[in-house]
Order: structure tokens, then sequence, then C-alpha cells
């Protein structure tokens, strides 16, 4: 029976027809494993869609996280920035590009800068008047807001470092945000904004941010050709050496 398979297959003798069966059974080896390969990846796939959906959920459902996008998209909008519970728009302070470039100046040289009066002058006195350190309430809340969208930025690039997830996964979430901040077109108070904001990311050492915003293919770091560039066209040559000053004082700050 043996011999007449082989014969039927063409093979001459029994070791012939055992390494056409050893052959076989290798193809059928590789054909599970990469069948089972297959199945891993699309279940890896799954898990980590499913990692990032859940992580961008609690990222956009953080209400400071909401009031910092609110801030960068708006150049004057009313915010909840005490995140007061059941409070009407129209009762919540207006936080404009000036009072934000305040509140992200470094605190070595926030003493020598001076917001606008026309920034402050209709919020509540208690947000104005009362000093945290070298900033008002209004400054601090805004500097902590901040910090939690820059703190989730960091978190996210950790991810990627770790293979956790890689960076296009997160690109159609953060796209929008990552191009408004580093847009080349703004003038003027908005560019002014937008440089006290990398300095602030700079100075406070949020190295993963930056990282993060490398792999998006924007340099946002001091050396980088958009700062360099928002220092050369800001019209406020006081507040331009001022961040300048401390991205400078900050390199020479003990480590």
């Amino acid at each position: 029976m043996v011999s007449w398979f082989l014969s039927h297959l063409g093979l001459q003798n029994l070791a012939e027809g055992e390494f056409f069966i050893k052959i076989i059974g290798l193809l059928g080896a590789a054909v599970a494993f990469t069948i089972a390969l297959l199945q891993y990846r699309r279940a890896d796939l799954w898990r980590r869609s499913e990692f990032v959906a859940n992580e961008m959920k609690r990222f956009f459902e953080n209400q400071q996280v909401r009031n910092a996008l609110l801030m960068i998209d708006w150049g004057a909008r009313r915010i909840n920035i005490e995140l007061t519970e059941k409070i009407k728009l129209e009762d919540c302070p207006r936080i404009d590009r000036a009072l934000q470039i305040s509140a992200l100046m470094p605190h070595t040289v926030t003493l020598e800068w001076a917001v606008p009066q026309d920034s402050i002058q209709n919020l509540d006195e208690r947000l104005v008047k009362t000093r945290l350190g070298s900033y008002t309430l209004v400054e601090t809340l805004i500097r902590d807001t901040y910090d939690a969208l820059l703190d989730s930025f960091d978190r996210f690039e950790h991810f990627v470092e770790a293979g956790v997830v890689a960076a296009g996964e997160l690109e159609p979430y953060l796209r929008y945000w990552i191009k408004d901040i580093t847009r080349t077109d703004l003038r003027g108070l908005e560019a002014a904004w937008q440089l006290s904001l990398l300095t602030y990311i700079a100075f406070y050492e949020f190295s993963g941010v930056q990282e993060l915003f490398q792999g998006f293919g924007h340099d946002i770091r001091p050396s980088g050709p958009l700062w360099t560039k928002l220092a050369d066209e800001v019209e406020d040559r006081h507040l331009v050496e001022l961040l300048a000053r401390s991205i400078s004082d900050q390199l020479s700050l003990p480590r």
C-alpha cells in the first residue's frame, strides 16, 4: 500500500517518501504559524486600538485638559478655570492671550512682566489680588490647567517610547491641537502667546512633549526653527528678551 502510494507520487523508495512527508509537515507548520501570527497581530491591533480609545476618552473627559484646549483654540474665552460646579458660562472669568502670556511666564523672570490692565480689570478681585508665590490666583489656575494638558502629552510620549502605541495611532486624536500649537502663520499677540507656551514647555522640562511633537515632524525646542522664527518676529521685544533669558537661566540651573 505504501509502495503504491509512493510510486503514485513518483517517489522511488521509502526514504524519498519520508523526506516528502517531512516537507509537507514543515509546510503545514509554516501555514499554521502564519495563521497564528496573523491572529495575534489582529488581536494585538484590537487591544492597542482599545487602549488608545480609552486613553483618549480619559484625556478629553479631563476638565482641565478641556479648558487648556479651549485656551489654545480661542484668543479670548470665558473659562471655568476654577472647575466650579453648575456655574453659568457668563459667570466664568474671561481668559485672553495677554493673561495667558503672563501666566506662562517662567518664575525667574515673571516679576519683570506686567499683565495689561484691560485683561484683568473685569475679573473677580479675588482672582487678581490673591497671590500664590510669584503669581496671582488666576495665573496659577491657568498654569495648572496647561500642566494637566502637558502632563497628558508627556504620558502619551512615554507610551510611544515603550512601544505600547505608535505615534500614528495618536495622530487622529491630537493632529488638530498639535497643528494649532505649531502654526507658522500667527502674528501679534497670538505669536507672542505661542512663543510663551513653547518657552514654558522648555523651561519646565516637558521633554516628553517635545519628543511627541518631534514625532509629528515639529521641532518645538528653543534651538528649533519655530521658536527661532517666533523670537525674530514677535513685536514685543521685552517679552522676547525675558523668554530668551529664562531659557538661559534654566540651562544654568544646577542639575
